[in-house]
């Protein structure tokens, strides 16, 4: 897993702005890979609003593409800590 750690911020150091989604859809699919599960996902709040809006993920072959919005009402704790400022993550 070290191993992984230093890959992945390796490749964010100093790369140009135009390269930093495809870094950061690898370093998706190697949580993937490196942790065994099924899917991981970037969620974030548009400035203003209170709705998640998925902005990148990886999932595994046969998985079903998540949800590209969620809303305060489908998950209030999730919502509640993010917009706090704090940071979440489910295994």
């Amino acid at each position: 897993m070290k191993i992984h750690k230093i890959e992945i911020f390796n490749d964010f150091i100093n790369i140009p702005f135009d390269q930093i989604h495809g870094k950061i859809d690898y370093a998706l699919k190697l949580i993937v890979e490196s942790l065994d599960i099924d899917r991981s996902l970037l969620h974030g709040f548009p400035e203003g609003e209170k709705t998640l809006r998925l902005s990148q993920f990886f999932v595994r072959p046969g998985i079903k593409k998540p949800t590209s919005i969620i809303t305060c009402s489908d998950q209030p704790y999730l919502t509640k800590i993010m917009l706090s400022g704090e940071t979440s993550h489910y295994l």
